[in-house]
């Protein structure tokens, strides 16, 4: 390998590293990228807003996005398109979005926030418009709901056709916070400079070959999932692309307690001998999902089994409605079916759940 590929290694490595400790330092906390959360009323409901604060990949211009919920029926409205700048300003809007099999999400507006954010103050207000009625709002930073604040760090290093990407929460203001940044930065992420330097020498090899480099990427993104009642629930996505026939990508859950800081477990939210009921309620949802009878065999549309069923895994996401189930590619079905995420609200779930959970707020 050439000398000066190593020179300019270390320099981007070097300016990682330098952005990474400005990121880390709190007198320019207010130009970190953030996770807050607020309160604040709504047709004069109680709504609980989340806001990530954040670069948009696909608008320079947009770093707000999020959600908002009603308390009482946890309903949720999207955000998207958002944007505060460096004065406060602030604006946002909200809607619904619609999935479409192979192609982007497509947002439908259904009403705009405008304002002023008050940093200092914690707080933001303005004016709710959906085209048919104004209404001013007041929304205050809130945590009462067993939620907990966050940095978000992001750690990207560029290179020609190269780009490497590690943004994840830095957790804040809770007993339990070093203890979940510490498992986030070395269990997931692990050595980010490491990594760094082996994936720019792949590039490098692959540009010494004399190809065409289209597409040199790794992303390794975690993001907030769930956050209320003391649970928090990551997720916990990789990708690469570095001229392999198709791309490699894979999502990980993880929830975690947040007045322990422990990872939690389905013996935690689960009743003994849990294992039978979760499996049949697991595979009722993969055959609604994929349209196959009860008697027809799962095999035959190439699902793996285990033991003549759909195998359960540790790998489950919390919400407030329910309990999901993910399975990356290949570990239930070929590549060409993708991975399968299955779910199960409270309510099927309820026979095998115990009482005494973190989870028992929520049903």
């Amino acid at each position: 390998m050439n000398k000066s590929y190593f020179v300019i290694l270390f320099i981007l490595l070097y300016q990682f590293e330098g952005n990474y400790v400005f990121s880390q330092n709190k007198q320019n906390e207010k130009e970190n990228h953030f996770y807050k959360q607020f309160q604040g009323k709504l047709n004069d409901k109680n709504i609980r807003i989340e806001l990530i604060k954040a670069p948009s990949r696909e608008s320079a211009d947009n770093n707000l996005r999020g959600q908002y919920f009603f308390e009482e029926d946890n309903k949720s409205i999207s955000f998207a398109n958002g944007n505060v700048d460096k004065a406060g300003h602030f604006y946002i809007e909200e809607g619904f979005y619609k999935k479409i099999p192979n192609q982007p999400q497509i947002f439908t507006k259904t009403g705009s926030f405008t304002g002023t954010y008050f940093a200092n103050k914690g707080k933001i207000e303005g004016f709710w418009n959906n085209g048919k009625q104004t209404q001013p709002f007041i929304w205050v930073e809130n945590y009462d709901n067993g939620a907990a604040p966050a940095n978000i760090i992001y750690n990207d290093l560029n290179y020609e056709d190269a780009l490497i990407r590690f943004h994840y929460p830095h957790f804040k203001n809770i007993a339990s916070a070093n203890k979940i940044n510490k498992f986030i930065k070395d269990s997931l992420l692990g050595d980010m400079t490491k990594k760094m330097t082996v994936f720019m020498h792949l590039y490098q090899q692959e540009r010494d070959l004399g190809g065409i480099v289209e597409v040199f990427e790794s992303s390794n993104i975690i993001y907030i999932l769930q956050n209320d009642k003391n649970i928090v629930g990551l997720n916990f996505s990789t990708s690469s692309e570095t001229g392999t026939t198709h791309s490699i990508y894979q999502k990980k859950y993880i929830n975690f307690n947040l007045k322990t800081g422990e990872i939690i477990q389905l013996n935690d939210i689960f009743q003994k001998n849990y294992t039978q009921t979760l499996n049949q309620l697991i595979e009722q949802d993969l055959r609604a999902k994929f349209g196959i009878k009860p008697k027809q065999s799962l095999a035959e549309f190439g699902f793996v089994l285990k033991n003549n069923q759909l195998p359960i895994n540790s790998n489950f996401f919390i919400t407030r409605e329910g309990i999901g189930f993910h399975y990356n590619v290949y570990e239930i079905a070929p590549y060409a079916v993708g991975e399968t995420s299955l779910f199960l609200t409270y309510k099927q779930l309820k026979p095998i759940l115990k009482n005494d959970s973190l989870l028992s707020s929520y049903f």
